[in-house]
Order: C-alpha cells, then structure tokens, then sequence
C-alpha cells in the first residue's frame, strides 16, 4: 500500500508527480495520455510546449479536495481554488464532454459532488450558470446537495467516520468494497502514522 503526495501521472516507463493531495486508488488517478489528449498548447518565447489543461486542472483540484473532505481536512484554499477555476472557464467549456470522460474514469460522482460542495460553501453557483445547470442534471447524483450540509462536513473532527460514509459513497467501487479496502489498510495507518 502506498500512499501519495501528489497526483501520479502514469506510462510504460516513467512516472510523474504533480502536487496535489489525492490518493492511488481507483477514480483517482490520471495517465499520461488522458491528459495530453486535452493539453493546451502554449508559447514561452520560440519553445511550444504542452499544459495541462483547463478542465484537467479542475479534475485534479477536485479529486484533491475530494480527498480532504473524506478525511474531514478541508481547506478554504482548495475551495476557493476550485471555485475560481470553475468560475473562470464555465463560459466556454466543454461541460457535456468532460463529464462524459468522468463517468467513463470513474470519478464523476466525486467530482459533482466537490463542485457543488465549492458552489454551495462559498454562495456562488449563479456565478457559474453553465456548470449550475449541468449539476441540477446530475442532481440525483448529488450527496452534497443543502447548503446547511457544508457547515457540517467542515467541521467535524479529523478522520470522521460521517465524512467517510459521505464519500464512500461517492466512489467507483461499492461502498462494501471501499470500507473493506478501508478496514483493510488500517493496521498501516496505526503503525505507520498515515493518513489513508
């Protein structure tokens, strides 16, 4: 069992961390070539390289805050990073589409969920209209759904069972699965100190 620091971005050959908090389980991790297909080419001086695109950071900001939920760690930061990103693409993104790949990724319940937590936490979904309409949807999918919920999952104490059961549900695996999964790693955490 390993747990990381970063998101992994995976080939045949090599592997490559970029910073932010999500763990290595299903749903949660990304390849090489399902983020290059979305890169967005850019121009440092007479260099075209290739970054990570728009929709692709808004996945992995959510994923990493997914993870802080689930461990009842949430950060205003990442809310607010989340937000900001949503706010600032929603006029001409692909909504349809990225949320196609998510559910054929596996992480689509995850990230709805997280977007709606970051709408509802910071009063702000008017300000994304086209991202709003695609969550109402979706609303069946939508655990987070109240604003009276955010206050709750924020403040329960570190490693609580409630927000676990939230986000165990929000997984691509059966909510079984996940806590045997769960159950499985929790001599690594008493020992090691992890945090999984």
């Amino acid at each position: 069992m390993r747990r990381l620091h970063a998101i992994e971005l995976l080939d045949e050959r090599r592997n490559l961390d970029i910073h932010w908090v999500f763990r290595n389980r299903q749903g949660m991790r990304r390849t090489y070539a399902e983020t290059i297909a979305t890169a967005q080419p850019l121009e440092l001086g007479a260099v075209r390289v290739h970054g990570i695109g728009d929709l692709d950071t808004l996945t992995m900001a959510c994923l990493g805050l997914g993870n802080d939920i689930e461990r009842s760690h949430v950060r205003l930061r990442k809310v607010w990073d989340v937000y900001l990103i949503a706010e600032g693409i929603d006029a001409w993104a692909d909504w349809e589409g990225w949320l196609e790949r998510l559910a054929r990724e596996g992480s689509l319940k995850t990230v709805l969920n997280v977007l709606s937590f970051c709408l509802l936490a910071v009063a702000a979904a008017d300000d994304c209209p086209r991202l709003r309409a695609r969550l109402e949807r979706h609303a069946d999918a939508l655990l987070i759904h109240d604003a009276a919920m955010i206050p709750r999952i924020m403040r329960r104490p570190r490693q609580s069972l409630g927000n676990r059961m939230l986000m165990s549900r929000l997984q691509p695996v059966s909510v079984a699965r996940y806590w045997v999964w769960w159950l499985g790693t929790l001599p690594v955490r008493y020992w090691h100190g992890r945090n999984v």
